[in-house]
């Protein structure tokens, strides 16, 4: 599996920043993404696929490189342990995140009523869980 960072420069922007991509490529086979970082394209280093400089931001964005790097390697190990085929798709969906279900706030409201019930008569009364 090899990673690769880049810049898409014909996506420039009002700000004059282009957004940073991630490729994972694994068999001939290859997958991009955003990584919904953007900069000014004069501060990117290609050979180190960082970016130049040494700001607080520019550090929290080679860090956010870094573990996104990481995450892309720890999936492809996971998944290559429990398949015998790798997707690149489902790599990227763990790196974004985008498998993980989002809790809504009527899930929120339940759980919350269930941990209430499940406390009365220890620290709520029985009465405050009937009302509920």
């Amino acid at each position: 599996m090899k990673i690769l960072f880049w810049l898409y420069r014909s996506r420039l922007n009002k700000k004059g920043t282009v957004p940073i991509m991630m490729r994972i490529s694994l068999n001939g086979k290859r997958i991009s993404f955003s990584t919904n970082l953007y900069i000014e394209p004069n501060t990117w280093d290609q050979i180190k696929q960082r970016v130049k400089g040494s700001s607080q931001l520019i550090k929290e964005y080679n860090s956010h490189l870094l573990a996104l790097s990481m995450a892309a390697r720890t999936a492809f190990h996971k998944t290559s342990e429990k398949n015998t085929s790798v997707d690149l798709a489902v790599i990227r969906d763990i790196i974004m995140s985008k498998n993980t279900q989002a809790t809504t706030l009527l899930g929120a409201i339940g759980y919350h009523l269930v941990n209430l019930r499940a406390r009365a008569g220890h620290d709520i009364s029985l009465s405050t869980a009937k009302k509920v």
